[in-house]
């Protein structure tokens, strides 16, 4: 009995550890895309996103700088993942609608 206890503390405090470091990983991917730091960025929220696989904010965020690198194939696959998540997303939806619209731009030049 002791050391079931023992195992669901000391998994109780990981998932905490893992929550509050997701949390703080974000808030850094978050700075260095404002900050323009596309690509650092992408690695923070990629590495995020293996451990929090379905955290919405992470995949939208990921499209947001696929989209502001024009890369808009690549943001739509992220904004798909929310919509797997979340399928009445309305930002999702907004985002690859226009994600579409600025791929059909680029191949009628």
């Amino acid at each position: 009995m002791k050391n079931d206890a023992q195992n669901e503390l000391i998994n109780n405090k990981l998932s905490g550890w893992t929550e509050k470091t997701g949390e703080v990983l974000f808030a850094q991917a978050t700075q260095l895309a404002r900050n323009g730091m596309f690509i650092q960025a992408e690695r923070a929220l990629t590495l995020l996103s293996t451990y929090t696989p379905s955290s919405v904010k992470v995949y939208l965020l990921l499209g947001k700088i696929y989209a502001q690198q024009k890369r808009y194939a690549n943001a739509i696959t992220q904004w798909q993942h929310v919509l797997e998540i979340e399928p009445n997303n309305q930002e999702a939806e907004a985002a690859v609608k226009k994600a579409n619209q600025k791929l059909r731009q680029i191949k009628s030049i």
